[in-house]
């Protein structure tokens, strides 16, 4: 029986080492690529994503906000948010490019996955998923990948047993994928991608980019069949480290336009026409929490952090749902 430390970079000798060059190059295109953006003035401001409450009338989080990016917390649904967000064409135009520059962001991000440390850790966790999943499903059927990059969701699903399909932006990464599995469709769901019905769609790393989560999610619901599931994964605005690192955080950043805790993703899901089925964290980051000032780590903890950190595991995090990634599975009423 596999378990989230299975997959827990922090529990990795070497891991952090052998993966620096790999984030700090994903650190410096992205960074240069926001300059650019900031240069060609593509941000506009916009109201809360999921209740439309305006943005006039939310709680500017201060700690996680810079001058030209602004995270609200709507007083409606309390969903924290971006108060600007890229036009819709840069946004389109960020995918596009990425064939043809190597300094792209999804290019970046391609070098990090393909290491052999990160795409062990992957794999270990498309293991963990298929496991969270059997209980739903008496054999394998047909399911679709959103955001489906190179295809590696994909693999460990094919191999077992699943009929897969897919959809990605960028085309070099959508071609990789389709040489393995024909059903991969490069463009944006739901206008490119395949049309179901599915009895599984998945959606890892993909809900916090979209400008609007709540549309997005009824057309999903409309492609999977009565029952079927759906298995997303986002940052957890909960966590530790994140609440620690503030606006410095790697999670807050132009591009991620919704900032999920465990009550605003249940919240959105339910909107968008879905029962609950699983939710939990994992993927701890303990290591680079401890690195931090003790204070500051029992400050973003809380009541219950003990009073030796160094006795502080994985598991003390992941089932208070304060792991680094918020993973739910949520079923399409029958």
């Amino acid at each position: 029986m596999l378990q989230p430390e299975s997959f827990d970079a922090a529990l990795v000798p070497g891991f952090r080492a052998a993966m620096r060059d790999h984030y700090r190059a994903l650190s410096a295109v992205e960074q240069a690529s926001l300059a650019t953006l900031r240069a060609a003035s593509v941000f506009r401001p916009r109201d809360c994503p999921v209740c439309d409450h305006p943005a006039d009338g939310a709680q500017r989080l201060e700690r996680f906000s810079r001058p030209d990016f602004s995270l609200l917390r709507c007083p409606g649904c309390r969903l924290v948010y971006s108060r600007e967000v890229f036009c819709q064409s840069a946004e389109r135009d960020r995918y596009a490019r990425a064939e043809a520059d190597p300094d792209s962001i999804p290019q970046a991000f391609a070098a990090l996955k393909a290491s052999a440390p990160y795409a062990r850790l992957e794999a270990g966790k498309i293991d963990y998923v298929l496991q969270q999943l059997a209980p739903f499903f008496a054999r394998p059927g047909n399911m679709l990948d959103i955001g489906c990059a190179q295809g590696a969701v994909l693999d460990g699903f094919a191999a077992a047993g699943w009929r897969v399909a897919g959809v990605e932006p960028a085309p070099d990464f959508a071609a990789r994928a389709r040489a393995r599995h024909p059903e991969v469709r490069c463009g944006f769901f739901p206008g490119d991608a395949p049309g179901g019905p599915f009895a599984l769609v998945t959606l890892f790393d993909v809900l916090e980019h979209l400008e609007r989560p709540r549309e997005f999610l009824a057309a999903i619901r409309e492609r999977l069949r009565p029952g079927g599931i759906l298995a997303l994964q986002v940052p957890n605005f909960d966590s530790p480290l994140v609440q620690v690192e503030g606006a410095a955080s790697t999670v807050v950043t132009p591009g991620h336009w919704s900032y999920f805790d465990p009550a605003s993703l249940t919240r959105l899901l339910i909107l968008a026409g879905f029962q609950p089925v699983a939710l939990q964290s994992y993927i701890s980051e303990l290591d680079r929490l401890l690195a931090h000032p003790p204070d500051a780590v029992r400050a973003a903890l809380g009541p219950w952090a003990p009073e030796d950190l160094s006795t502080l595991r994985p598991a003390d995090l992941f089932w208070r749902q304060l792991g680094f990634k918020l993973f739910g599975l949520f079923r399409r009423p029958e």
